[in-house]
């Protein structure tokens, strides 16, 4: 055999080892087609479906690498429209006391997380001193009421006769003075009378001479009554002296520091002994019965945010409890970089459980969405932080940007994005991608309401 009739030979033998490959290959390839066709294998609810969004029947085969999706047609529903916001409990009331007047602690009656009523004294400081002050105000008023209460009456008869009786000796002695005037001064002048002599008389005829104007303006005054002016001073000084004693016992009032609501006392920053000053606060209390929480709203809920709102608010600490709460104060201004609103939710505290500190979730009633579109969580992927879900359409999976709403345990609200009557992708959308053609393995209706 020559060396062509050797390769003639083994060319032979590959095209026909060939040709039995490709009859055992489509003999293979017709079972495979006749037991689908025959449903001998398959499942119900199964099978592939047309480029139309239909599940396939036995003419239409699909390539099997495709990936197989489920599907669901958003259906619309009356739905309560709420937003879910966290934050931290606060007092609506929290005062630091601090003492009106400086002093010495004598006593201490609170205790921090003792509960306090209005007015209740916390603790005493040493009153001996302003004690004083009050007496020696009391007596000073007492005399400056009498001063004036004798010029309103006026003077006496008998009054009147003894500022005559002080006139006519003052006049009686400076007369005398007078006439011993000349003698004196003939003696002062033979020398008789030293200069100092001449000094000390002339001295005592001056006062003389005072003590008689006096005594006749005291006669005189006793004789017309007070003056219009005297008796407005006198009045000023019973005011005055008024005054001074309310002064005196508000002081004596502030060495007892009280409460100034019903409230916990939070902390207490004083000893007995110790020295206390009025920029130092020497107890915290807080009213427990009132508490806020303050939260930011998203921009997209202002429109329908108002005062006086219903809300639930929930704490780790009572999981499964729902406090009340209303909203108080909704924000004038917008924060531009959260693009959200500052709001405060008053709380209403059960039997005084609630503290401020508490980390609390406040649900926030919207009212009510009669077309509601609310899909599976299945249905949602995050695509570089941004929500997004996949629409069937003539067999091809598109993508669709959405805007979320409320969400619950295994559902979630769109409020843009999807429409009611599409059909969404609710499984496998992980690896999807957009208009990318899939194999619907089950259709559903209202799965995705």
């Amino acid at each position: 055999m020559t060396k062509a009739d050797y390769c003639q030979q083994q060319i032979v033998r590959i095209l026909r080892d060939t040709l039995v490959i490709l009859a055992i290959s489509v003999a293979l390839g017709c079972g495979k087609s006749g037991s689908q066709a025959t449903g001998g294998h398959s499942t119900p609810g199964a099978s592939t479906a047309h480029a139309s969004g239909q599940i396939n029947n036995e003419s239409d085969p699909i390539p099997s690498n495709l990936p197989s999706v489920r599907v669901a047609v958003v259906e619309g529903d009356r739905m309560l429209r709420r937003i879910e916001v966290t934050g931290t409990l606060e007092s609506e009331s929290f005062v630091e006391i601090m003492p009106e007047i400086p002093g010495t602690v004598v006593e201490r009656r609170a205790e921090e997380g003792d509960r306090a009523q209005a007015g209740q004294i916390l603790a005493v400081l040493d009153k001996t001193e302003i004690e004083i002050e009050v007496k020696r105000a009391q007596a000073n008023l007492q005399q400056r009421q009498a001063e004036l209460s004798q010029l309103l009456a006026g003077n006496r008869t008998e009054d009147i006769a003894v500022a005559r009786a002080a006139r006519d000796r003052a006049k009686a002695g400076h007369d005398n003075m007078l006439r011993n005037r000349e003698r004196y001064q003939a003696l002062h002048e033979k020398k008789i009378f030293t200069d100092k002599d001449w000094d000390d008389f002339i001295a005592q005829l001056d006062q003389a001479r005072e003590n008689l104007e006096a005594a006749e303006a005291e006669l005189s005054k006793a004789q017309t009554g007070p003056r219009r002016e005297e008796i407005e001073k006198a009045r000023a000084s019973v005011a005055a002296a008024s005054a001074d004693l309310a002064l005196s016992r508000k002081r004596l009032s502030d060495t007892e520091i009280k409460a100034p609501f019903n409230g916990i006392i939070s902390k207490r920053y004083l000893e007995v002994g110790e020295r206390v000053e009025t920029n130092r606060p020497v107890f915290s209390i807080y009213d427990d019965t009132a508490l806020r929480v303050s939260v930011t709203v998203p921009e997209n809920y202002i429109g329908v945010l108002a005062q006086g709102q219903r809300c639930e608010i929930t704490v780790p600490a009572y999981p499964g409890e729902i406090f009340e709460g209303t909203v108080r104060v909704v924000g004038e201004q917008l924060d531009v970089t959260t693009r959200s609103l500052p709001v405060k939710v008053i709380v209403k505290s059960k039997e005084h459980r609630l503290l401020p500190g508490m980390f609390a979730r406040v649900t926030v009633e919207m009212g009510w969405i009669d077309q509601a579109v609310v899909i599976p969580r299945d249905a949602v992927r995050f695509r570089e932080g941004m929500p997004i879900a996949f629409v069937v359409k003539d067999g091809r999976a598109y993508e669709r940007a959405l805007d979320l709403g409320q969400s619950s345990m295994d559902q979630i609200h769109v409020q843009s994005g999807i429409s009611v009557g599409e059909s969404i992708v609710v499984s496998d959308i992980s690896d999807l991608t957009d208009n990318q053609q899939v194999n619907i393995t089950q259709a559903e209706t209202g799965e995705a309401s």
